[in-house]
C-alpha cells in the first residue's frame, strides 16, 4: 500500500512541475483585458494550466485570451496566433471582467546569418563564402 501511495504522490508531484514549466513560458496581462488577434480557435478547460498547455502544443499559437465559460468549472480559451507586441499595453477591454491575456514571449532576434530556410538548407560552403563577402 505504500508503494501505491509513492507511485500516486510521484505522479501528481510531475503532472504539477510539467505545469509549472509549461506556464512560466507565458505572461499574464490583468484582469478585463484582451487581445483580439487571428484566432485559431476556441476551447474549453478546467484552468488557465489547459488553456496554456494546449496552445504549447499547437504549432504557430502564440497566445490565449482566458475567460469564465457558462458551464461551472470550465473556463474558454481563444488561442491566438499573433504576438501582441505592446505586451499588456494597448489591449482592449474584455467582455468579462474575468477575462485576462496570457501569451509567450517574443521569440530573440536573430543576430546570425540563419542556416536554414523552408525551402533549402544552407550548406557549409555557402556560409563560409557569404563570411569572407562580409570580411
Amino acid at each position: 500500500m505504500a508503494a501505491f501511495r509513492f507511485v500516486i504522490l510521484f505522479a501528481v508531484f510531475a503532472i504539477t512541475e510539467a505545469g509549472k514549466i509549461t506556464t512560466d513560458k507565458f505572461s499574464r496581462c490583468p484582469r478585463g483585458l484582451e487581445f483580439h488577434g487571428q484566432l485559431l480557435g476556441v476551447i474549453s478547460g478546467r484552468s488557465a494550466l489547459d488553456c496554456v498547455a494546449r496552445c504549447s502544443q499547437i504549432s504557430g499559437c502564440l497566445g490565449v485570451n482566458v475567460c469564465p465559460s457558462a458551464a461551472d468549472k470550465e473556463i474558454k480559451c481563444s488561442l491566438i496566433s499573433d504576438h501582441h507586441p505592446d505586451g499588456c499595453d494597448n489591449l482592449t477591454v474584455a467582455s468579462s471582467p474575468q477575462c485576462y491575456f496570457m501569451q509567450k514571449p517574443e521569440p530573440p532576434e536573430e543576430t546570425t546569418t540563419a542556416t536554414k530556410t523552408s525551402e533549402a538548407t544552407t550548406t557549409e560552403a555557402e556560409i563560409t563564402e557569404l563570411a569572407s563577402k562580409n570580411d
